[in-house]
């Protein structure tokens, strides 16, 4: 049960004084990302709130920690390749972004509706995966 609870526990921002991966040196290398790290766990942190059970906040940890590791092997890989970075742009504005539209995903909700998007469908996904247990 202990495990259970963990998987479903909100993820923290970056504790940029104990940065270790070059991602997480990254991240904290510029205000505004690490601003915008904080707005993401926040938002994170509300929609796991607004998840109607267990099995829902359990669906959004394990998207969560997905999303996690797509973003710091996206960021890893302009790290290594610095000339794939757009010109104009930056390794940590390209973070930047991909942390914004990550929490615009958590806060997105159409007119209307009582629970955001995102819980939406996770709620539609554990019904379609009812009909086969």
């Amino acid at each position: 049960m202990a495990g259970f609870f963990a998987l479903a526990a909100p993820a923290h921002a970056i504790d940029c004084g104990k940065a270790g991966s070059a991602v997480e040196k990254l991240i904290c290398s510029d205000r505004k990302t690490v601003a915008a790290d904080a707005e993401l766990n926040r938002a994170y942190s509300a929609i796991l709130k607004q998840a109607p059970d267990a099995d829902i906040r359990a669906m959004l940890a394990h998207n969560q920690k997905r999303w996690l590791l797509a973003r710091d092997q996206a960021l890893a890989n302009l790290l290594e390749d610095p000339g794939s970075v757009p010109a104009g742009k930056t390794a940590a504005g390209i973070a930047r972004d991909l942390i914004r539209d990550r929490t615009a995903q958590f806060k997105e909700t159409r007119k209307g509706a009582a629970l955001p998007d995102m819980i939406s469908l996770a709620v539609s996904q554990q019904q379609f995966q009812a009909q086969f247990t």
